[in-house]
Parts: C-alpha cells; sequence; structure tokens
C-alpha cells in the first residue's frame, strides 16, 4: 500500500512538470544540501533490528559534461532504535542503537539534461566508514566500501528536490538508505 501510494505522487509530480523548464539556464554551480530518510541493514543475524534512520549533508560539483557531477557526502546512520531481537512482536527489548558515520565520493549521471525540470539518475562510488563496534558483535577490519544507487530529482526555483536508495557494501553487511534531500 505505501509503495503504490508513493508511486502515485511521484507519478503525479512528473506529469504536473514540463519536460524541460522554459527559458531556465542550467545551474553549473556547486550546490550544498542535507538528506534525511528511513534505512534497511540487510544482515539477518546482526543483533540490532528496529527502525534505523540516516541523516547527512551532501555537496554537489557539476561536470562538463551536462549530465554528470561529482557528489561528496557525510551521513550519520542510528541503527536498531526501540526492537532488538525479538520474535514475538508483543515484546519490546529496548537497547542501545548502533552508530555508523560514512563519507562518501561518487559520481551522479543524470537521465535528463540539468535544464530538464525533473531528472532520473544513477550514483556509484566509494565510501569510507567508522562505526561502534560494540553493537554490531564483529571485527570489522576494513573501513572501505563501494555504493551505487538510483535516485529521480525535482528542480524548482532554487533548489532541487530528490528522493533516492542506495547500497552502502560495509562487510559482512550492507546498508540500503531510503533518503528525501534538498539541495540549494
Amino acid at each position: 500500500m505505501n509503495r503504490a501510494l508513493f508511486a502515485c505522487c511521484i507519478g503525479a509530480l512528473a506529469a504536473s512538470q514540463h519536460v524541460c523548464a522554459q527559458n531556465a539556464a542550467p545551474d553549473d554551480r556547486p550546490s550544498l544540501g542535507w538528506v534525511a530518510g528511513l534505512e534497511h541493514v540487510t544482515q539477518a543475524t546482526m543483533p540490532l533490528e528496529g527502525t534505523s534512520i540516516t541523516i547527512g549533508a551532501l555537496a554537489d560539483f557539476p561536470l562538463a559534461n551536462r549530465h554528470f557531477s561529482v557528489r561528496s557526502d557525510i551521513l550519520f546512520h542510528v541503527i536498531g532504535l526501540g526492537r532488538a531481537g525479538s520474535s514475538t512482536p508483543d515484546v519490546l527489548i529496548e537497547t542501545d542503537p548502533g552508530f555508523v558515520a560514512s563519507g562518501s565520493l561518487g559520481v551522479v549521471a543524470y537521465l535528463n539534461d540539468r535544464s530538464a525540470r525533473w531528472s532520473p539518475y544513477l550514483i556509484g562510488g566509494a565510501a569510507a566508514y567508522l562505526y561502534d563496534g560494540d553493537h554490531f558483535g564483529f571485527a570489522h577490519t576494513n573501513h572501505f566500501g563501494l555504493e551505487g544507487g538510483a535516485g529521480v530529482e525535482f528542480r524548482a526555483h532554487n533548489h532541487d528536490l530528490f528522493f533516492e536508495a542506495r547500497y552502502f557494501t560495509m562487510a559482512p553487511f550492507a546498508i540500503v538508505p531510503f533518503v528525501f534531500g534538498i539541495r540549494y
């Protein structure tokens, strides 16, 4: 139900926008922004379960090619809020959440030109991580991983709104944030 509602909202936004902004000069300046959203941790045997959130800041640097930019971001992941490993829905076990801080550098490939009102895009790159090892129950020796994802961006007057999903590899598990963001 939630997926269908989300798809309808995105479809309504896309249908109400023109394919290309009239008389709009593309903005080739670097931009800063904020992101926030929910995330999923893919490791089933991890001791922390429950709601996980991510918040962060990003910088976007357009390249000479109108369909590419370089993005750098710093994200703070709070993993396992409120529920920890309870198989009974009525039993809540309160725990402290685990924390992961990530910094990434990636290339964004827009499928539409930067002067278009909206554009789907792909993102890929590398990330570095710092984490609270006490909550994850493993000896993680590699603090680097890859990232990839997809999103859609809507351009308004002085800012860009976007929704994206990314997959961060962080052996032996991965973090999949679903975030909304705004760039100025």
